[in-house]
């Protein structure tokens, strides 16, 4: 996590005196005000953050945490990274239209036109042809320069714990263009053409870094255990898809993704028994649609399948997990159990969970504008939801 704000550390101990500065100055500042609630607008995600909300938990200071959901401008609210449990809410006969709307099939969301606009845009720097991705490498490279010395789009601003001089930040971008040409190259090797009339599952990679794997996937922010854990719970004639997120290793130099790929990553998932990658360009809602069941850590290909009728397994809790056609796993004889279950849903029991998911899910959402939503809404609905909580 420490790579959100620094690109390098020197060494460990360097961290141990930032971690140690940090926790004093917190403790010492919580210590000496009386505080006793701390609010996030979403799930902590930078060391900073993070460390406040542990040592909130420490002092036994309430935290309310504000999580946004798949569905155009719902929240839910909860306690801790993870929402086993949400927050009941005060809005439970005015929503059932927007989930309704949200998992129509013919309806797509403001979130999902909005990665799908951003994923074929990423596409554009993908290229398996060498003299294709020499003429990208170069068409970006002069990029940067002029960017660097004319300081636009300088982004890396989140690195505050060590600023990166001009020359510095030329030089990281240099190497994230030519690490991850290498990436996309070996990737685009291994990929195959997916049968999709086989009995397979999907997992689509999140991704990184984000805080949808970092804080709230816990220890699978490393997606390879759940790879591992899926690949040794599966029968012998299933398959297992994986296909890369198109932002992921695009080759526009984002400094924040630099330390969060490396091929190493994509050789050991190759390594694994029935697990194959398909191509980054190959249209996921055709994956998703066929599969017998879908995988994710906490991604929206969860909801996605839930809204087609499609069983998932996941690694983490969110908050569509509660449904009954969704098994949170985190050990091979978890997951061979969810598979096992999963399995056995019939087309109207799946109906079934679903609809009584949506009855239930309705009591914990909320409808807000605190971040990149697309409409500007009242925010009296999230003081309410707030200040009710509060008295608790």
């Amino acid at each position: 996590m420490m790579d959100r704000i620094a690109i390098r550390f020197e060494s460990i101990r360097e961290i141990s005196i930032l971690y140690n500065r940090l926790l004093e100055c917190f403790i010492n500042f919580f210590q000496n005000h009386n505080i006793n609630t701390i609010i996030y607008e979403n799930t902590p995600h930078f060391p900073v953050q993070l460390m406040i909300f542990d040592i909130c938990k420490y002092l036994k200071i309430k935290t309310i945490v504000i999580q946004r959901t798949d569905i155009d401008n719902y929240y839910i609210l909860k306690h801790d990274l993870f929402p086993k449990k949400m927050i009941p809410t005060n809005q439970v006969d005015n929503n059932s239209y927007d989930i309704e709307n949200y998992f129509n099939i013919n309806n797509k969301s403001y979130w999902n036109k909005r990665s799908t606009s951003l994923n074929n845009q990423s596409l554009k720097l993908h290229s398996d042809k060498m003299v294709i991705n020499l003429f990208i490498f170069i068409k970006i490279f002069l990029k940067v320069i002029y960017q660097e010395f004319f300081h636009i789009l300088n982004n890396e601003s989140i690195f505050y714990y060590k600023k990166l001089s001009i020359f510095n930040r030329i030089y990281y971008k240099y190497n994230y263009i030519l690490k991850f040409q290498n990436i996309n190259s070996y990737v685009n090797k291994l990929s195959v053409q997916p049968n999709l009339k086989i009995k397979y599952i999907y997992f689509a990679l999140h991704f990184q870094p984000e805080r949808s794997t970092l804080p709230e996937g816990g220890i699978f922010v490393d997606q390879f255990l759940c790879l591992q854990i899926l690949s040794n719970s599966i029968s012998k004639d299933t398959k297992i898809y994986v296909k890369e997120h198109p932002r992921q290793i695009d080759l526009f130099p984002d400094l924040r993704r630099y330390n969060s790929r490396d091929l190493n990553f994509y050789k050991e998932i190759s390594k694994l028994e029935n697990v194959q990658f398909v191509k980054t360009d190959f249209n996921s809602d055709l994956l998703l649609k066929n599969a017998f069941i879908n995988s994710t850590v906490t991604g929206s290909l969860g909801s996605d399948s839930i809204k087609y009728k499609i069983p998932t397994i996941i690694f983490s809790h969110t908050w569509y997990s509660s449904c009954g056609v969704c098994k949170v796993v985190s050990s091979v004889a978890e997951c061979r159990e969810a598979i096992r279950f999963l399995s056995k849903l019939s087309p109207s029991k799946i109906k079934n969970q679903i609809t009584a998911f949506k009855k239930n899910v309705k009591k914990y959402l909320f409808k807000s504008n605190i971040n990149n939503s697309n409409i500007i809404l009242n925010q009296n609905e999230l003081y309410l939801n707030l200040k009710e909580n509060l008295k608790n």
